[in-house]
Parts: C-alpha cells; sequence; structure tokens
C-alpha cells in the first residue's frame, strides 16, 4: 500500500469516527437535557415541601447548585478540560511520531516506495516534540520550584 492510499484510508476512518462521535454525542446531549430538566423540577418540587428538615434542604441546595455548575456552556467545559487537551496532544504527538517512524522504517527496508521524506522527516521530529514537551515542562517548573525530580 502506498502512502497515499495510506492517507486516504486514514482520512476517511477519521472522518468517519468523527460523523459517528458528533451523532453519538448529538442523542446523548438531548437526552441528558432532558433528564436535566426532569432533575430540576423535582429539586425545585422537594425545596418547596413545607415539612424539609435543614439538613435535607441544604443537600437539596448542594445538589442544585451542582447542577447549574454542570449545566454551563459546552465551549466553557470544553476550554477548562485540561486533562482532556493534555491527552489530546500527547494522542496527536504519539501518533505523529509513531506512524512517520514505521513509515519511514519501511522505506527504509523497501517494503513501500513514495514515501516524501521531506514531508515524513519534519512530522516525526514534531511528534516526538510534542511527545517529550509536558515532561520538559514539568521538569523547568520543578527547577523552577526547587525541587528535585526525586522528591516529586
Amino acid at each position: 500500500m502506498d502512502v497515499r492510499a495510506f492517507m486516504m484510508l486514514f482520512a476517511t476512518v477519521a472522518l468517519l469516527a468523527l460523523v459517528g462521535g458528533t451523532v453519538v454525542w448529538l442523542t446523548s446531549r438531548s437526552r441528558a437535557g432532558s433528564l436535566r430538566l426532569r432533575r430540576l423540577d423535582l429539586l425545585e418540587k422537594s425545596l418547596q415541601h413545607p415539612t424539609l428538615d435543614d439538613a435535607t434542604r441544604t443537600e437539596l441546595l448542594r445538589l442544585l447548585a451542582d447542577e447549574h455548575r454542570r449545566a454551563r456552556p459546552f465551549f466553557e467545559r470544553l476550554v477548562q478540560n485540561t486533562q482532556m487537551w493534555r491527552t489530546l496532544w500527547v494522542a496527536a504527538g504519539w501518533f505523529l511520531f509513531v506512524i512517520d517512524t514505521c513509515l519511514l522504517a519501511a522505506e527504509a527496508l523497501d517494503l513501500t516506495s513514495g514515501v516524501e521524506t521531506e514531508v515524513v522527516v519534519p512530522l516525526a521530529i514534531l511528534g516526538f516534540a510534542m511527545l517529550t514537551l509536558p515532561a520538559v515542562l514539568r521538569e523547568l517548573e520543578a527547577r523552577r520550584g526547587g525541587t528535585s525530580p526525586v522528591d516529586r
């Protein structure tokens, strides 16, 4: 399989995964929205009950505050999800490094032809840089704070 066919296959699979993920996300979002509205209505009615004790009222208010916090706009929650962004960063770096290194190795072993090394080598270097950047940033932060990597 030449590089162009591999890239077309990879792009097709990625596009199908994106479309499938979007459909699943949209259907779960509408279902979750209706469930959230039902929970909020139930909490509101429960808070208006006259025989409610203070501990239960406090717990219901805490649940209502949690619902409000989770009801923030999607984009705001997406931007603040740093763990997801770190995971995507490392995954993208890993894919770049592994796929491009495998393409270079396949070209060197004459298993494939048509690999454009002018494109693949910089992408492999970029993938390696993306993989090592989080560790380098942690090391610099540890040195700035005066702690050694062994102490962490």
